[in-house]
């Protein structure tokens, strides 16, 4: 059917990606906290589909609350919360305690601002947003091999993102050394970013997608 619209998990998890980094690349000036509270929004939704599509991966049936009920769609799928859980127990993905205290903190933040009110300093709203945004890129690269950086890294979109909400490259930064240290891969610094978050062999930085080669130079 021609006006049929599909959004599968990938796809709507994408697209709510999409509108939490558009929110930071909108040509308004100055900021404004409403454009703040829906990146939030579009963050955790993200956040809430990539966790329950790994665990589809799984097995489809794992997303419902109650297994016996799948494919029901009256009945609640899992919050979170549970996804971390049957993740740990049935696919043996164990988040850091930090991912999981963030997890906590989107999730009452989601929850407040849906259906009661919401309070936050800035700051603290947007370390939320930007921890949420890192999380998303390093798990979905990770566990579904899904680059959700790479279609705004065409144009300056992704640039202006980091000029914007530069706790992005605080927080990535840190996943990032932690992915290569793991790998037991020296660590170098990006020349289009600055961030410590390139392979010293060369490669594609994990925060701005900028190409690093070695010169002979490093070596001396």
């Amino acid at each position: 059917m021609r006006d049929m619209i599909r959004f599968n998990l990938v796809d709507n998890a994408t697209d709510s990606f999409a509108q939490a980094v558009d929110l930071f690349v909108l040509d308004d000036s100055p900021f404004e906290p409403s454009q703040l509270k829906r990146s939030i929004l579009a963050a955790a939704h993200c956040v809430e589909l990539l966790l329950k599509e790994r665990l589809r991966r799984v097995h489809p049936a794992f997303i419902w609350d109650n297994v016996d009920r799948y494919p029901n769609l009256d009945v609640r799928t899992i919050t979170s919360s549970t996804a971390v859980d049957r993740l740990r127990t049935l696919a043996g993905i164990d988040l850091s305690d930090k991912d999981q205290r963030m997890l906590k903190n989107l999730r009452v933040t989601r929850n407040a601002i849906e259906h009661y009110e919401w309070a936050s300093g800035s700051s603290d709203a947007r370390h939320l947003v930007a921890y949420a945004l890192s999380f998303s890129v390093d798990f979905a690269k990770a566990e579904l091999e899904l680059d959700l950086a790479s279609p705004f890294q065409d144009d300056d979109s992704w640039q202006i993102l980091l000029d914007e909400l530069s706790e992005y490259i605080e927080h990535h930064e840190n996943r990032a050394m932690q992915r290569l240290d793991g790998a037991g891969e020296p660590i170098a610094m990006c020349p289009e970013c600055g961030g410590n978050a390139v392979s010293a062999f060369g490669g594609s930085c994990m925060i701005c997608g900028g190409w690093y080669e070695p010169s002979l130079e490093d070596d001396s």
